[in-house]
């Protein structure tokens, strides 16, 4: 009689596993398939949305090295969810740091979920689709500096002297300025936001990550700045509407001028409609990419 081998105990899934099937689910890759803008028989959208998706996980990954950032521990179907609204935007999540996948606590779950925010280089990429030669700035105001800011028929102008070019004292800071520039066929345009020091203030305490304030304040500041610039000039162009939208009723609507929620209703479903007359377009999925001062387009 032959002795029976010990069964070795089934292998658990690790968190990062779990995440990667679930997205990998047919189910949820045709979603994100037609989030990004194809039939769901379309074999090119079967190939971007399967790219799409190894760039989120490869950000995934990244983030495990970090307690304070790690995504392995959100429940998948959030990130399924975070990643289906991203595709509707079809705003990469990867190096280039269009858009995040944010970790909050869920504290009603006893539990951490995933939530998909779009950054201001997001904004400036959904403008980058409509006016060429986007180009934009951010820089702090201190006490003792000269501002002067001056409008043009619209063309908005500013002249920054800084009597101290190294100061870095964020006491001394009293807020932002934000310019930005793009070309139409009726010319070249300058925009211009400003964002005082207590509306960042107001702003970073909203934040659900302050550890990265403290470690980036100035660049934070910056991002606000660029990101209200967006929501005040370009609130009517397609694409950054709805990303507006989007934006306000997800996250705090901080960045708007007024700091008021915008109560117009709508969730991925309603955008997907609202985008869907806009041909899928392939985007270029990167995994490392260096810091740029010009918006890239989808290709």
């Amino acid at each position: 009689m032959t002795e029976k081998k010990p069964q070795e105990p089934e292998r658990i899934m690790t968190n990062y596993e779990c995440i990667e099937a679930e997205l990998k689910r047919h189910q949820n890759t045709n979603k994100i398939v037609l989030a990004l803008g194809h039939n769901a028989k379309s074999e090119a959208g079967k190939t971007e949305a399967f790219k799409y998706i190894a760039s989120v996980l490869i950000e995934i990954q990244k983030s495990a090295t970090d307690d304070k950032k790690d995504l392995t521990i959100c429940t998948p179907d959030s990130i399924v969810r975070a990643i289906i609204d991203a595709a509707t935007f079809r705003l990469p999540i990867d190096g280039r740091q269009l858009a995040y996948l944010i970790r909050y606590e869920n504290k009603a779950g006893r539990c951490f979920e995933a939530k998909f925010q779009p950054g201001y280089k997001g904004f400036i990429y959904k403008i980058a689709e409509h006016y060429k030669d986007v180009d934009f700035t951010a820089e702090p105001v201190f006490e003792g500096d000269q501002l002067d800011l001056s409008d043009e028929g619209g063309f908005q102008t500013y002249k920054h002297i800084r009597p101290n070019p190294f100061q870095k004292d964020q006491a001394k800071m009293i807020g932002l300025i934000a310019c930005l520039a793009y070309s139409s066929d009726a010319g070249r345009h300058s925009k211009i936001a400003t964002l005082p020091k207590s509306e960042i203030d107001q702003i970073r305490k909203a934040a659900k990550q302050d550890f990265i304030w403290a470690s980036w304040y100035f660049e934070k500041a910056k991002a606000a700045a660029l990101k209200r610039l967006c929501k005040i000039h370009f609130a009517t162009v397609m694409g950054v509407q709805e990303l507006i939208m989007y934006d306000n009723e997800t996250h705090f609507a901080i960045e708007t001028p007024n700091g008021d929620r915008i109560t117009q209703a709508g969730g991925a479903d309603d955008l997907a409609k609202a985008l869907e007359h806009k041909p899928a377009v392939p985007m270029e999925i990167v995994e490392n990419v260096t810091e740029g001062v010009k918006a890239d387009v989808a290709k």
